[in-house]
């Protein structure tokens, strides 16, 4: 049996505030360096990437995430834990307008379904 769902997110950065988002994804992710930190922020910043800044969170930390969202960040996107954002949609990789959530699977939303992590 699988565990219930857990979720990254993705925001892309925009220029000239690589300081304060290095600050907002050291909070997120302490388990990173803070030159791991810094090298995540500034490749993601220069390509126009998307910066993973929360990784293996559950549904509550999401929607506190995305209504705390920092005006510097551009989009940000919620993937299935292990998706990316910018990953063609295939037939194992879905969009939930609902919950603005990528998955993967044939069976639907998780949230929907209510198979996530709290």
């Amino acid at each position: 049996m699988e565990d219930p769902i857990c979720f990254d997110i993705w925001v892309k950065i925009e220029r000239g505030h690589t300081a304060e988002a290095v600050a907002w994804v050291a909070d997120l992710r302490p388990l990173l360096s803070a030159l791991e930190v810094r090298k995540l922020i500034n490749d993601a910043t220069m390509r126009g990437e998307w910066a993973l800044v929360a990784q293996s969170v559950g549904w509550s930390r999401v929607s506190e995430l995305r209504a705390t969202k920092p005006a510097w960040s551009g989009e940000m996107r919620v993937c299935q834990e292990m998706y990316r954002p910018d990953a063609p949609l295939g037939p194992f990789y879905n969009y939930c307008k609902r919950h603005q959530l990528y998955f993967g699977g044939c069976l639907g939303c998780h949230v929907c379904s209510g198979f996530v992590v709290r």
